[in-house]
């Protein structure tokens, strides 16, 4: 069995959310947003039917105050990353689970 694997997600979609920057107690920038992706699928009654699926992208340092600048809602995405999921308890005793795509490569795409 390998002692090492693979974490590596590819995205192609539009930014959700307007990015958000915000920086660390040692000033490091890290700025985050949502991602939609959206596939059109084979309903069982025959129709075309999009399903959209939402994911949580990191950007860190120089990288994260580019996207801030220059991403928007709307804005067309490729992104490469790896998966990084976490929990943390809620302010009501709940355990939260969160999975994020940071990113190795992004650049943005044309849809028009």
């Amino acid at each position: 069995m390998p002692k090492y694997g693979i974490n590596k997600a590819i995205l192609l979609g539009n930014v959700g959310t307007d990015p958000e920057l915000r920086y660390l107690d040692q000033g490091v920038a890290v700025c985050s947003f949502r991602l939609a992706t959206t596939e059109r699928v084979k309903h069982r009654d025959g129709q075309l039917v999009d399903r959209t699926e939402w994911h949580n992208i990191v950007l860190w340092r120089q990288k994260a105050e580019l996207a801030q600048k220059h991403f928007r809602t709307g804005t067309g995405l490729y992104i490469e990353g790896r998966i990084v999921s976490g929990s943390r308890d809620g302010p009501d005793g709940q355990k939260r689970f969160k999975t994020e795509i940071v990113f190795d490569h992004i650049s943005t795409v044309d849809f028009s």
